[in-house]
């Protein structure tokens, strides 16, 4: 296939932090950091890190459609004739539609620790389970 081929195709998905983030920390570490880092999306297990703090996701399907508007403003003249019960000169949301998704993601926060290298005598025991061919020794030395 040539590049001439592809076809770019653009999928949104909600990203569910909790309640352990506000906008206006993601505003703020935005401006700070540039954004956030998002890892593993393609693959079903995504990361993501906001500042310090480091999630892991679980990919989800709604029940529903989550629809997402633009929110503006426009100021309403409502010039010599006052409707009952209407300010002069209010300002009122206006929504523009965006988009809409499907998927969600269900991140849940997670501490990060620096890999322990693991010892001599660790390897070798490892290295005897895979030659006897026992798995459940070698799965329980990786984790």
């Amino acid at each position: 296939m040539s590049d001439s081929e592809y076809e770019e195709e653009t999928t949104y998905v909600v990203f569910d932090l909790g309640k352990a983030v506000t906008s206006e920390f993601i505003e703020e570490m935005n401006e700070k950091t540039g954004g956030c880092r998002i890892i593993g999306l393609e693959e079903g297990e995504p990361y993501v890190q906001i500042g310090n703090l480091t999630f892991e996701g679980e990919v989800d399907e709604t029940i529903g459609s989550h629809l997402m508007f633009e929110i503006g403003e426009r100021q309403i003249e409502t010039g010599h004739f006052t409707q009952l019960g209407a300010i002069p000169n209010q300002k009122k949301s206006i929504l523009k539609y965006e988009c809409s998704t499907e998927t969600i993601i269900k991140m849940d926060m997670v501490s990060l620790e620096p890999k322990k290298e693991r010892t001599v005598e660790q390897n070798e025991e490892t290295e005897e389970a895979k030659r006897r061919g026992d798995r459940n020794d070698v799965l329980t030395e990786v984790f």
